[in-house]
């Protein structure tokens, strides 16, 4: 869940959800996705545990670079954001995600994750994308 401020995007709630396990993240007070203005340059952290106290989460992020997407032949104007995420206790996982994020639309109109580790002593690899494929309401 996101909570958008005057400020910026924050995160109250984060789950993470696969077959090896279930993990939930309610930072309080919420914690800062993404300022606003998004400065090029600028970087900032969070850190929260989870809900059953035996996962710590850490971001780092940083606003890189402007660029235009194409959304179904609209040019998207987005900051671009990397973001690396480790997770530690009884789950370990390093991750980094690049986010291409609207200014227009305050949405991801993409991204894509890339990370490994390992939960129960079993090793695990994730590559994920995600596209925005309308910037129209259906």
């Amino acid at each position: 869940d996101v909570v958008l401020r005057a400020d910026g995007r924050f995160l109250a709630s984060l789950d993470l959800t696969n077959p090896a396990f279930s993990k939930q993240f309610r930072p309080d007070p919420p914690v800062l996705l993404l300022p606003d203005p998004a400065t090029v340059g600028r970087s900032w952290q969070w850190r929260a545990t989870s809900t059953d106290g035996k996962t710590t989460a850490e971001a780092s992020n940083r606003t890189v670079r402007r660029e235009t997407v194409t959304v179904r032949g609209e040019q998207v104007a987005c900051t671009v954001v990397e973001t690396t995420l480790v997770l530690s206790g009884d789950i370990t996982y390093r991750g980094t995600t690049t986010t291409w994020v609207s200014d227009r639309y305050r949405l991801p109109v993409k991204d894509r994750t890339r990370g490994d580790g390992t939960v129960n002593g079993v090793g695990f690899r994730s590559d994920i994308s995600t596209a925005l494929q309308s910037t129209r309401p259906a």
